[in-house]
């Protein structure tokens, strides 16, 4: 990736970095995330992962993990917008895992999502709890399947979707979400 991010860099000073570039840049990091989830998927199944406590500013992971995907939504025209409180929210958690889940779970609203929908990121507290909600125009889920999604290997077809997974994703999101 970085050969790659270097010839981009020496591009964009001489003019517009070629399109083959770019795709080829993205599709590394792609590469490079999946393999970075085969491995935590295999922590998780042998269940060999600990938590690393901290503070956690979410208001500023989940802004981080929006800005991730700005691009992809203005490329496949979908509107993607993020609700804050002004107040900033704590919690004490894995900054990593809950980055992770956060990561996957809005990946997945992209994926499942067609040209022309809509994202929402949102978080909300009360004195109790952080909430970060999700919302999408996706193709959704049957009620058939909403109790099977966090299996692992479980994969929903859909015959209109944009994406598919691999079935590992929600597998890995539902280990760390119960871990904290």
């Amino acid at each position: 990736i970085n050969p790659i991010k270097k010839v981009i860099k020496q591009q964009n000073k001489t003019g517009e970095a070629s399109p083959e570039l770019l795709v080829a840049n993205r599709n590394a990091k792609r590469l490079l995330s999946l393999m970075d989830q085969l491995l935590l998927f295999r922590r998780a199944e042998d269940d060999a992962d600990q938590l690393v406590l901290s503070e956690i500013n979410l208001n500023k992971l989940c802004d981080e993990v929006y800005q991730y995907f700005t691009q992809q939504a203005k490329s496949r025209k979908i509107k993607y917008d993020i609700l804050l409180p002004q107040e900033t929210v704590y919690i004490i958690g894995d900054n990593e895992k809950i980055e992770i889940s956060l990561f996957n779970i809005v990946s997945n609203a992209f994926k499942y999502t067609l040209a022309g929908g809509e994202i929402l990121l949102s978080l909300e507290s009360n004195n109790e709890e952080a909430i970060i909600k999700i919302k999408d125009t996706g193709v959704g889920i049957s009620e058939d399947e909403i109790d099977n999604i966090y299996d692992k290997f479980r994969q929903i077809n859909f015959n209109n979707s944009p994406g598919k997974g691999f079935g590992i994703g929600l597998f890995v999101v539902k280990h760390f979400i119960e871990k904290h």
